[in-house]
């Protein structure tokens, strides 16, 4: 957003190159008019009756403002922040306050430390200002967003965010799956689910940061657990298909079942070398956990198909759920390795969704309209199962090179 006004006050912004709002100039109307959210071709004139400079902390996205100054009526007030996850203390003068927030990152109590006094602070669903307040003291409204009292609107980094609209300003540079329509409309919050998600950045929901940081926290167990599930699950299938070939069970029952999946075997374990020698040649990490992600992602498309998914959810969720695991082990194995590091990789995580669905589901679409027999059926039921289960085994393959070869090749540190 360039510059607005309210009739009685017009606003220019201005930006970094590097799109971080850098300040201020806030003038007054007169004559008072009615007020115009955006003047992308207005020009500033006379002396501003407000300014505001920002200084940003340069390496991090979103919540990096470390210092705000306004001057106003001959009179400058300067204040600075401490940040962990969230703002936790404000700095002005002599004064130290201490913030508050909900789940979502949003202030709820500022206290000032000496005196006690506190501030308060209320949202509803999508962060409409039910107190009226946000913005009076301090810089930060709802998950952290800048308010701004001439606009109405608050500064969420990418795009301008209208609480009281519940809908972004600005379209979503990211766009959705025809899949799944939820995602389509360039100006909705959070999928409208703003009490589960948010969107600290206004680019993309940040589900996948909160369930990251748990997964941090227990990566070792979580690690012992991915592994040898993947080996129980592997043997069993493997052993099951064996005993009904080799007429030692039933086909039928609880080991023909089993044994049935022998195909999902097959393209879990092609998927797995593939995507393991691919994470080790480019110097991500090791063949191990390339290994277990590429095994993943070839277990939940080709379980999942057709029973519980459609080919294209599928695929969304086994790209995304491969790469993430395969990034979780890998940052799991290097100890120098922070979270902020781990999370900077989220992207990564949907590119993959988004490239495998595209092209994967496509293909699997076309093949599962298809109707073949299965393994352990008779005649040419089993002929026509033996070949989709090969087709398994070559697809699950190249579907792992494309998805894990892109995105570690352009992450890997020769190219970086």
């Amino acid at each position: 957003m360039a510059a607005a006004s309210d009739g009685i006050h017009s606003s220019w912004y201005q930006y970094s190159g590097v799109g971080n709002r850098t300040g201020i100039l806030e003038y007054a109307v007169a004559p008072p008019g009615p007020g115009n959210l955006f003047l992308p071709e207005a020009v500033p004139a006379g002396v501003p009756s407000k300014r505001t400079e920002y200084i940003t902390d340069l390496t991090r996205p979103y919540h990096n403002l470390l210092q705000r100054m306004e001057t106003a009526e001959g009179k400058e007030t300067i204040q600075s922040y401490t940040w962990d996850t969230n703002a936790v203390f404000l700095r002005e003068g002599e004064c130290v306050s201490a913030y508050l927030q909900d789940e979502l990152g949003s202030p709820v109590r500022l206290t000032e430390l000496r005196s006690g006094r506190q501030t308060l602070y209320g949202y509803d669903e999508f962060g409409a200002d039910l107190f009226g307040n946000q913005g009076e003291t301090q810089p930060f409204g709802y998950t952290g967003y800048q308010p701004d009292r001439t606009a109405g609107t608050s500064y969420a980094q990418a795009r301008e965010y209208p609480p009281w609209a519940g809908r972004f300003a600005g379209r979503d540079l990211i766009k959705g799956f025809t899949e799944l329509p939820f995602t389509l409309n360039e100006y909705g919050y959070c999928w409208n689910n703003p009490l589960i998600l948010v969107d600290r950045n206004g680019a993309l929901p940040e589900w996948l940061e909160d369930i990251g940081k748990w997964v941090y926290e227990n990566k070792e167990t979580i690690k012992d657990v991915i592994v040898g599930g993947t080996i129980i699950i592997g043997t069993v299938v493997i052993l099951s298909d064996v005993a009904v070939a080799a007429g030692l069970a039933p086909e039928t029952g609880i080991l023909g079942t089993v044994g049935g999946y022998s195909g999902i075997a097959a393209a879990v374990l092609a998927g797995g070398l593939s995507a393991g020698g691919i994470n080790e040649l480019t110097g991500s990490g090791s063949f191990d956990n390339g290994y277990i992600g590429g095994a993943i992602n070839s277990s939940l498309v080709f379980s999942l198909v057709p029973k519980v998914l459609n080919p294209y959810q599928a695929n969304a969720l086994g790209g995304g759920a491969g790469s993430f695991v395969t990034d979780l082990l890998n940052y799991i194995d290097d100890p120098d390795a922070e979270l902020e590091d781990f999370l900077e990789n989220r992207y990564n995580w949907y590119f993959s969704a988004v490239f495998q669905t595209g092209i994967g589901g496509s293909l699997d679409k076309l093949s599962s309209s298809v109707r073949l027999g299965t393994s352990t059926g008779k005649g040419w039921d089993k002929i026509a199962g033996i070949v989709w289960d090969a087709y398994k085994t070559v697809y699950a393959m190249g579907g792992s090179i494309m998805t894990a070869g892109l995105v570690n090749i352009l992450n890997s540190p020769s190219v970086s």
